[in-house]
């Protein structure tokens, strides 16, 4: 059975989208709830919008990466804000459901599957079957190069690319390999199965490259 979205997390991702109205691309989302304390992972917050486009709870366009997220009312918010009967997650969840306009409620049956299955191709895209070969390198160098105390992580992932991989494959590798470092933060770093503090020790030696 799959685990159910905490209410708290979608109730957060509302309201901090409610400060833009004009909407959010996923990553500006991202840090705006990281600099808010709240932290959660991409996959992880891309299904919490699926699941809030989906209830109607907010709205979006755009594909892919140019994909932007909306609050539709900044009524419902403030009611929660200053509601003088505390509700429970399941009462939180059930007022959303009875206050939606009738055309944003969602559908059931078939049609409710296929949107689905849609929305969640629109979301994440094709896979990539490159990435999907080397998921275990990547996870394994990304690792690596964090961990280790060089400061030229260049030749450290060409030297490995040389060592592990067919001359057709390394180019390409190594770019995915410095698109992972790049796009790496306090929210998504424990997949590589990195530490705490050796991502902050990370960080620290790059602040000191940069200098």
């Amino acid at each position: 059975m799959p685990k159910k979205v905490p209410e708290q997390d979608l109730i957060s991702i509302e309201r901090e989208l409610q400060a833009f109205p004009h909407g959010l691309g996923i990553t500006e989302l991202e840090a705006a709830l990281a600099a808010s304390g709240i932290a959660i992972q991409r996959r992880s917050l891309q299904r919490r919008l699926m699941l809030l486009v989906e209830n109607g709870r907010i709205g979006a366009t755009g594909a892919l990466k140019g994909r932007v997220y909306r609050p539709i009312t900044t009524e419902r918010t403030a009611n929660e804000d200053t509601s003088p009967i505390p509700l429970s997650a399941l009462g939180s969840e059930v007022r959303h459901a009875v206050v939606r306009p009738i055309q944003n409620r969602e559908p059931v049956g078939y049609e409710r599957s296929v949107k689905r299955y849609l929305s969640q191709r629109e979301e994440l895209g094709e896979p990539d079957p490159f990435r999907l070969r080397y998921r275990a390198a990547l996870l394994e160098v990304v690792g690596a190069v964090v961990r280790q105390k060089a400061s030229d992580m260049t030749s450290f992932v060409d030297t490995w690319a040389n060592e592990h991989l067919a001359d057709a494959d390394r180019q390409r590798f190594v770019a995915l390999v410095h698109a992972e470092l790049d796009s790496l933060h306090e929210g998504n770093f424990a997949r590589y199965r990195i530490r705490p503090s050796e991502f902050a020790g990370w960080l620290e030696r790059l602040a000191a490259c940069r200098a």
